[in-house]
């Protein structure tokens, strides 16, 4: 009898708390976050297109050969490192300890 009574309470809890599953397609953005997104992204247009064609010529890219130097430089140094690791190898042989 305790068990039924136990069933039943719990049945009746489990329909009292209802469906909760998420809506089938919910609103990702309320408008209003929508639109601040949507200028924020139009703004970020805005300047990058006038920053990029303020200084240079449309087919130059959009970073300077000054501005892509470090991220060169250091391209070319780990191609380098990576050569004389191999070379180092190739020479010397496996190292005992690796």
């Amino acid at each position: 009898m305790r068990r039924l009574a136990a069933v039943v309470v719990v049945f009746f809890a489990l329909l009292s708390t209802g469906c909760r599953r998420a809506p089938a397609n919910p609103p990702l953005l309320y408008k209003r976050e929508a639109s601040k997104l949507s200028e924020k992204i139009r703004a970020k247009k805005l300047a990058e297109e006038s920053d990029f064609a303020s200084d240079r010529y449309a087919w130059e890219g959009r970073l300077r050969p000054i501005d892509r130097f470090p991220d060169r430089l250091l391209a070319t140094q780990e191609r380098l490192k990576a050569e004389m690791e191999l070379l180092d190898l190739i020479v010397h042989g496996k190292k005992p300890g690796k």
